[in-house]
């Protein structure tokens, strides 16, 4: 890529001394900005104004880079009919075609280098391969025919296990039927298993479905926890479906509003009396919810007599 040279004693060079320096900044960026574009040195007049605009440069330092600090030295810019020249640009720096020779060698150089390394692979390639071959046995004849016999290689004989043939012995010792699996003692059906049993029954259908296994675990869950019997569950079911006939039914569903399904709702009025017309499957939800109602206030009074001060 073009870059630019610029002498290691600019710093103290004597003719820099009088340059201002935004003259200064200015002139070191033209020799970047001609080294970027390949100009060979050269400005126009609307580029160097560009240019000390876009370093926030007052138009007027250009005198100080066209005048000549001493007559043995020629100025920064030489003014010429189109524009400005950098003083001595071209002896310090690269040409244009210098440049794009040098980017077209090194391309090609690359590519030199590319196709030798991809040479080396395939002879290394080839060598494994005539190896491979040469390292074959020598009774092994390739494109040919040899009517010598060949040598045998030596094939290994099992040797029986003493522990693997007594096992073999004692199960042919056995009476015919001693040798079959005994079938995996199953697992009795958990509480838990029951709620889910009674609700796929009560509802038709199983849940299908990460998230609706996960869904009907915790309705299942609260359902168990609110102390509903196993018993409950299809009447339950049923009121579900009186009430919401277009809503999908699930534990999780039936969770969330449980007291109104089981028929046992408490009026707004602050009276125990409770509609009947819910109750289905002949259980009496009215008894079983006043029944828990005196469970919690005899748990209640328990524990406040063990906690006076709570």
């Amino acid at each position: 890529m073009p870059y630019a040279n610029l002498d290691d004693k600019l710093w103290c060079h004597p003719k820099t001394d009088h340059l201002h320096g935004d003259a200064f900044e200015l002139w070191v960026c033209s020799i970047s900005f001609c080294a970027d574009r390949m100009t060979d040195g050269h400005l126009t007049e609307s580029e160097a104004r560009r240019l000390a605009a876009f370093r926030g440069i007052s138009w007027s330092i250009v005198d100080s880079l066209v005048a000549c600090p001493s007559p043995d030295e020629g100025p920064f810019w030489e003014i010429v009919p189109n524009g400005f020249i950098v003083h001595n640009y071209i002896p310090r720096n690269r040409t244009r075609a210098k440049i794009m020779t040098d980017l077209a060698e090194n391309a090609r150089r690359q590519n030199d280098w590319r196709k030798r390394q991809d040479e080396r692979i395939i002879k290394e390639e080839r060598n494994e391969s005539h190896n491979s071959l040469r390292d074959r046995p020598s009774n092994t004849v390739i494109n040919g025919v040899e009517n010598t016999a060949p040598v045998p290689y030596p094939v290994p004989v099992p040797v029986p296990s003493p522990r693997k043939n007594v096992a073999l012995t004692a199960a042919a010792e056995a009476p015919s039927g001693a040798n079959k699996q005994t079938p995996r003692k199953e697992r009795a059906p958990t509480e838990n298993d029951q709620f889910w049993e009674a609700f796929v029954t009560a509802i038709g259908t199983r849940p299908v479905g990460r998230a609706e296994l996960a869904k009907w675990g915790s309705g299942v869950s609260t359902i168990r926890q609110a102390g509903v019997a196993i018993e409950e569950i299809p009447a339950i079911v049923d009121n579900y479906h009186r009430r919401c006939p277009s809503m999908p039914c699930n534990p999780a569903a039936i969770a969330n509003h449980l007291s109104d399904y089981r028929g046992s709702r408490t009026p707004t009025n602050g009276s125990r009396a409770v509609d009947r017309s819910d109750l289905a499957g002949g259980v009496d939800y009215v008894a079983l919810y006043n029944a828990k109602q005196e469970r919690e206030r005899k748990e209640r009074d328990a524990s406040s007599q063990l906690n006076p001060t709570g």
